[in-house]
């Protein structure tokens, strides 16, 4: 992921039209040159939304996002429902930039990878982000909710303003201000809670309270002071929301993890499996059997084993992950690693292949694969 500080170096606007698949019959997706002013003066009087995309030279999932999606004879037409911008945000060797405006807007958006689509409303106000690459099918997908008003920016404001001790849509509404490079939105959505909550007995206040006490012991760690993880222990030993729950032994045990203890880590990681809702199982094995790996040396058989079911379960849950390869791609280096270290080299190296497939511009990997085909 390159940084915003770098992101914001260089961009310009590229209005190149975008090819249909072969017979497609469908006219080609419309790149709108003029910057946003122009943009926004279009999709007031077409009533259409206002799609972003920010893309940089270089980019193998920004290739694939114009050679795949959109070239998708439904993402095209879904697309002629859109006022579309595209914005480079290429930065040259001498860090010249070919347009001030889409440099400012990638540093408004606080985009933080490639390639990131920010809609807007026809007035210009954000309405939701998308980051990463997805599938056409995926991506039809995202395209049609945004524009139908679920769950994006607005409708989460709807939600508070017709219920304001809704805390969990506060919180979600926080979230989404944050996504879209509103800082101080996030942390005004936050201090209502505070303020109705007092107590702290909502689940975003407890969720706050966990992001506080962990903040607190990786400050302690970069600070080389004594690590305290006693008062989160105490918390969540009452903790009985299972997303929380899950959400607190996470940071436990990597908080171990970091500090090389194996047992605080493998009984914590065991405490947040057990707790996993559904929707949060993949996430955590593939989170849990990445520490694993990380201290694998100080660990015993069964462990390691322990760490394989939840990496090849978290893989299982993730399926396709709605198109987004270069998440598919991550899961998969995880459970590689997992098979090399419970020995079983020739399915490590086989699903390295395939994680290496997936994402073929990602050295990490690459060198991973050289690395686990040389083991003896």
């Amino acid at each position: 992921m390159q940084s915003l500080a770098l992101l914001a170096l260089a961009a310009a606007l590229v209005p190149t039209p975008v090819q249909p698949g072969k017979g497609s019959g469908v006219e080609e997706v419309v790149w709108r040159a003029g910057g946003l002013e122009r943009a926004v003066e279009l999709a007031r009087a077409s009533g259409t939304p206002i799609l972003l995309e920010f893309s940089a030279d270089g980019c193998p999932w920004c290739a694939r996002l114009h050679r795949e999606a959109w070239v998708e004879r439904e993402v095209v037409e879904e697309l002629g429902n859109w006022t579309c911008v595209r914005l480079d945000l290429t930065v040259d060797a001498e860090g010249v930039v070919a347009s001030q405006e889409a440099a400012e807007l990638g540093n408004r958006f606080a985009v933080g990878r490639f390639p990131t689509l920010v809609a807007l409303l026809p007035d210009g106000t954000p309405e939701d982000v998308v980051a990463g690459f997805l599938k056409p099918s995926a991506m039809l997908e995202e395209l049609r909710r945004i524009r139908g008003g679920e769950g994006t920016l607005s409708a989460l404001e709807a939600r508070v303003a017709a219920d304001a001790s809704d805390h969990e849509a506060r919180y979600a509404l926080a979230l989404k201000r944050y996504s879209l490079g509103d800082p101080a939105g996030y942390d005004r959505e936050l201090a209502t809670i505070r303020r109705a909550d007092p107590e702290g007995r909502s689940v975003p206040m407890r969720r706050m309270a966990i992001a506080q006490m962990r903040e607190e012991m990786f400050g302690c760690m970069r600070g080389a002071r004594p690590v305290d993880p006693d008062p989160l222990v105490e918390f969540l030993e009452d903790e009985e929301h299972p997303s929380l729950a899950c959400e607190g032994w996470s940071v436990l045990a990597t908080v171990h993890r970091h500090l090389g203890d194996p047992n605080g880590m493998v009984e914590a990681w065991r405490s947040a499996w057990d707790v996993a809702p559904d929707d949060e199982r993949a996430a955590t094995g593939n989170a849990l059997a990445w520490d694993f790996w990380m201290l694998r040396a100080k660990l015993d058989p069964e462990e390691l084993a322990f760490a394989l079911e939840a990496s090849e379960e978290a893989c299982t849950l993730l399926g396709d992950a709605r198109g987004d390869d270069a998440l598919r791609a991550a899961y998969l280096d995880t459970l590689a690693c997992c098979y090399l270290m419970n020995g079983r080299r020739d399915r490590a190296v086989e699903t390295m292949q395939e994680c290496v497939r997936l994402a073929p511009s990602t050295p990490e990997y690459v060198q991973r694969l050289a690395e686990f085909r040389a083991e003896r």
